[in-house]
Formats: structure tokens, C-alpha cells, sequence
């Protein structure tokens, strides 16, 4: 998949981490609405926290970057690039930040997404292509 000029799969970080249970589903649940925004337009993205979340819940796992981080690095190996979620709390996120810090020593190009529902987020989106029309494969 190649788009904006990018190929591969796009590794999607954002603030996870929350002593407040309703803003860890609040970020769970946005992340998951941008990863689709995303994958609609035909963009290859993985999202930790779409993937982790819920096994984290299934399975009583600790929800902490430092828990996560060597899965976090080995599926960032497999990126060409990665797009920050600047949900509120991005700035002070660890898990970001070391994100972050493993894709820019791996020299992966970041982009930044405006904050979800925003009127620069839709903007932005749609620097990302338009949703294709899709053929029903059923008959």
C-alpha cells in the first residue's frame, strides 16, 4: 500500500495509560475509530493499543509502556513509519514517548494526527485519500 508518498505499514501511537479506567476505554475506543478511519481509505495501519487492550483485559496483563515495550519495538521493526495520535495527554505519554525515541533511532518518518473528532482531524483525513468504493464480492 503506498500513500502521501509512504509504503508499508504504519505503526499508530497514542496516550494509552490512564489511573482513570473510563480514559483508558475513552482512548481505546478513539485510537480504534482513527485506525478505521484509516484503514478505510485503504492505509495499512497497526495500532498497540487496538491489539493489546483487550488482551491486556483478558488476560489481568499490567497496561504500563515498560510491560509492552519489547512487543511495542518488534512490531515497530516491522513499520516503514508512524503516526501520533495528539489525544490529550500525548505530550506526557511515556509509552509515546518511547515510541517515539525507537522509531526516530530506526530513522522512520513521523506524522502528527490533529486530535480525533476535531474539524483538523477531518482535514487531515483526508490528506490520507478518500474511502474507495468497494465491489461486493457476494453474489
Amino acid at each position: 500500500m503506498k500513500t502521501k508518498g509512504h509504503a508499508g505499514l504504519i505503526y499508530l501511537a497514542t496516550p494509552y495509560s490512564h489511573p482513570d479506567p473510563m480514559i483508558v476505554e475513552v482512548r481505546f475506543n478513539a485510537i480504534n475509530r482513527i485506525a478505521a478511519d484509516l484503514m478505510g481509505r485503504g492505509v495499512y495501519v497497526f495500532s498497540p493499543i487496538s491489539h493489546t487492550h483487550p488482551i491486556a483485559m483478558a488476560g489481568d496483563l499490567p497496561t504500563s509502556f515498560e510491560y509492552w515495550r519489547e512487543y511495542c519495538t518488534a512490531t515497530l521493526q516491522m513499520c516503514a513509519g508512524m503516526i501520533i495520535a495528539m489525544s490529550p495527554g500525548w505530550m506526557k505519554s511515556k509509552g509515546v514517548a518511547g515510541e517515539t525515541a525507537i522509531a526516530q533511532a530506526r530513522g522512520m518518518w513521523i506524522e502528527y494526527a490533529p486530535m480525533f473528532g476535531t474539524h483538523k482531524y477531518r482535514a487531515w483525513l483526508k490528506t490520507w485519500g478518500t474511502i474507495p468504493e468497494r465491489k461486493s464480492i457476494c453474489h
